[in-house]
């Protein structure tokens, strides 16, 4: 699972570098201070593909099983990715990033399946090893695309960091095809009435619950026994006289009838099972998740930016190479901090309290960004790596915390459809997000005004103010998410 999710990262992220420098090669601009206006347009239509299929793709994976859905992403990354390394034109990139995003449902149906593989008490450590994976692919994703742009061929410079993506896509797809457990899909189709599967990780029904109701098997129906015939009663030696036959009968039909409304009543039952409806429970977190990914996504587009500028504006200078090798230091930031440090914090602090604390720990640094270019050389680099390294410590933190939270409002059988609705909200907020947050920055260089906030520091204040009131609605969360719902359900019925 660690493989397909890098080769996923690497195939999303290794854009970043090039991107703005891609739109000057399609000759949409030459203002270095203009390029936001085109560059956020990768990555939304990536997530436009995204939006229309996430959920679909979460429900297909709650009813087929985890492994098809996967393999089906991880297909989306190959021959798309290629047509986007070689595309000519805008609109041919475009295109080619939207069909590498409609059928990549592979972080949701990872997301849903960590827990079916996991116990409880790892499901933090399987958390932040799919958020670690992450983190990897932004290492290796921008170092690829930052390295091995403008090498071969020369009439197609960002073609090789496409192709690295691609094989890395197939090499992921035998190993999750030999190796990836199949995952038990959420509902199978025992019995008549496609009951659910159970999960060694929840607990078993209880002994004094009732038999299933079974029809047209040859089973008979059980009978409550106060509507059962005076025949079946011990403590009777006679038949009752002939005038009460009539109520004898009218106990047999009233038994028959309230079987019949047993097997209807199961019948609806299988019906929603067979089409689930997130709960409400479940709508707060993906609320949370929603507006987590918008300041995150605005952040990785407008970092690069930031470095692309020309100093006299208020950017960093940086060329191709500086901004992969930054973004590629990020990457590894990240991964040491879900590998070492966030199971340490997990052990320490409940799920929803380190939440909130992440979350808010968010805004420090992109108060702090806009001013690093004003500050001396020498001091730059240190300074931006520590910057950015806080940064993404407490978005992958956050990150990983949402998923359990989401995973623990709903039931194992919920988990993919609550999974791909969360991305499908998600990638709304990632689409929108790059177009925003790039035509905001260079909208801020460009628009001429001395207005303090209206300048280089005006998406990062924005940025700032989402994340604040992303904290404020985690504070509406309650500490019962800390679990997951079987065992908030065992403990409210003991």
């Amino acid at each position: 699972m660690f493989l397909l999710l890098v080769a996923n990262a690497v195939s999303v992220a290794q854009v970043f570098p090039y991107g703005p420098q891609m739109v000057k090669w399609f000759g949409l601009t030459t203002d270095d201070r203009a390029l936001g206006y085109y560059a956020g347009y990768f990555l939304t239509a990536f997530m436009l593909g995204n939006f229309l299929s996430a959920y679909p793709l979460g429900r297909l994976a709650d009813t087929w099983g985890r492994k098809p859905i996967i393999l089906l992403g991880l297909w989306g990354l190959t021959v798309p990715q290629l047509a986007f390394g070689a595309s000519r034109s805008f609109v041919a990139a475009l295109v080619a990033r939207f069909f590498m995003g409609l059928p990549n449902a592979v972080v949701g149906t990872a997301k849903a399946m960590m827990p079916d593989v996991c116990a409880p008490a790892d499901q933090a450590l399987g958390m932040s090893l799919l958020a670690a994976s992450w983190g990897l692919g932004n290492l290796l994703g921008p170092a690829i695309g930052g390295l091995l742009t403008d090498v071969w061929p020369s009439s197609l410079p960002y073609l090789l960091p496409n192709a690295v993506g691609c094989l890395l896509a197939l090499v992921a797809i035998v190993a999750t095809h030999r190796l990836l457990p199949e995952g038990c899909p959420a509902r199978s189709n025992d019995g008549a009435h496609g009951t659910h599967a159970t999960s060694t990780l929840t607990s078993s029904p209880r002994s004094d619950a009732p038999p299933p109701q079974e029809h047209a098997t040859g089973t008979e129906l059980p009978i409550p026994r106060e509507h059962t015939s005076v025949d079946d009663d011990p403590s009777r030696g006679t038949l009752p006289p002939a005038d009460g036959e009539g109520a004898v009968r009218k106990a047999d039909e009233s038994a028959a009838g309230a079987a019949s409304s047993r097997i209807r009543s199961s019948g609806s039952s299988t019906v929603r099972a067979r089409c689930p409806v997130v709960p409400r429970r479940s709508v707060l977190p993906m609320a949370v998740y929603v507006l987590m990914a918008f300041s995150e996504i605005i952040g990785n587009e407008v970092v690069p930016l930031l470095c692309y500028a020309p100093v006299h504006a208020g950017g960093l200078g940086f060329d191709v190479a500086q901004v992969g090798a930054l973004l590629s230091v990020m990457g590894l930031s990240i991964l040491a901090f879900q590998l070492a440090l966030l199971p340490c914090l997990s052990r320490r602090c409940s799920t929803v309290t380190l939440l909130r604390t992440l979350n808010l720990l968010q805004a420090a640094p992109y108060l702090l960004l806009p001013h690093v270019p004003l500050v001396p050389s020498a001091v730059r680099w240190p300074l931006l790596i520590i910057t950015l390294a806080l940064l993404r410590f407490a978005c992958a933190g956050a990150f990983t915390c949402v998923f359990i939270v989401i995973n623990n409002s709903v039931e194992r059988s919920e988990r993919a459809t609550a999974q791909g609705l969360a991305m499908m909200g998600a990638s709304v907020s990632r689409g929108a997000g790059p177009v925003i947050g790039a035509v905001s920055f260079a909208w801020s260089l460009t628009n001429g005004y001395h207005v303090p906030g209206l300048g280089v520091r005006f998406v990062f204040l924005m940025s700032a103010a989402v994340v604040i009131a992303t904290w404020l609605l985690t504070l509406r969360l309650p500490h019962s998410y800390n679990h997951e719902l079987a065992q908030r359900t065992e403990g409210s019925s003991s």
